[in-house]
């Protein structure tokens, strides 16, 4: 291990940032040599007590890394993190979103520390933002349009997060009508055919028939058939 303490101190404020996000050393981070960390010569990582941070998961890896971006955002800055997804248990993934959510939004006598772009294809991500939060993003013709939910679509966005993931929504009345489209669904996979979501076919439950118009004018005014 490296007791120079400016190094030590970096270390502790990485176990600070990493614990927001969920990540739990099983010892607490340290700087200590990694012989194995670079090719021909020694050197100083991150390490959990004995173990370089290096050998972690890959969920585990990708938290620690956005936890210390993450950190260097309370100058200013911008942190872009392809599929925010990948490598994350569910109750991971909701717990980082909920903390990037928790300071998106500081108070009026703070400056906004950054700025964090996400792109996903989990639904279980979707579910987890507001409408303000998101864009869809399309390019056709070489023209590229990022379009923000209707403020309408929150109740899709939490319950039906799929639907935004799909090419085409089938947007139904209730509960009833999402079982007839399941029951239908199934039966034609009986008979050989692709399902829908095989197909890019997303549902959505409007929630009443009052709703369904709002909803689906919503989904068409995102590009959705």
């Amino acid at each position: 291990t490296c007791a120079l303490p400016i190094l030590s101190e970096a270390a502790k404020k990485a176990q600070e940032l990493a614990e927001r996000l969920g990540v739990s050393p099983r010892s607490g981070f340290l700087p200590a040599l990694d012989p194995g960390g670079a090719v021909g010569s020694a050197g100083l990582s991150l390490h959990d007590g004995p173990v370089p941070a290096r050998r972690a998961g890959l969920g585990t890896r990708r938290l620690l890394t956005l936890a210390m971006q993450r950190g260097l955002l309370e100058g200013g800055g911008l942190v872009l993190v392809d599929e925010v997804e990948n490598g994350l248990e569910p109750f991971r993934l909701r717990r980082l979103l909920r903390e990037l959510l928790s300071r998106s939004d500081p108070p009026p006598d703070r400056d906004r520390p950054g700025t964090v772009v996400l792109t996903t294809h989990s639904p279980i991500a979707l579910a987890q933002l507001r409408c303000g939060n998101i864009g869809i993003v399309r390019s056709n013709g070489g023209i590229t349009t990022v379009t923000t939910p209707p403020i309408g679509l929150q109740g899709t966005l939490v319950t039906h997060s799929e639907a935004f993931l799909s090419r085409k929504v089938i947007v139904c009345e209730g509960v009833t009508e999402l079982g007839i489209v399941w029951g239908l669904d199934a039966g034609w996979a009986g008979e050989g055919r692709s399902l829908l979501a095989e197909c890019g076919v997303g549902l959505a439950n409007a929630g009443g028939v009052s709703k369904v118009a709002e909803v689906a004018i919503g989904m068409k005014s995102l590009g959705y058939d």
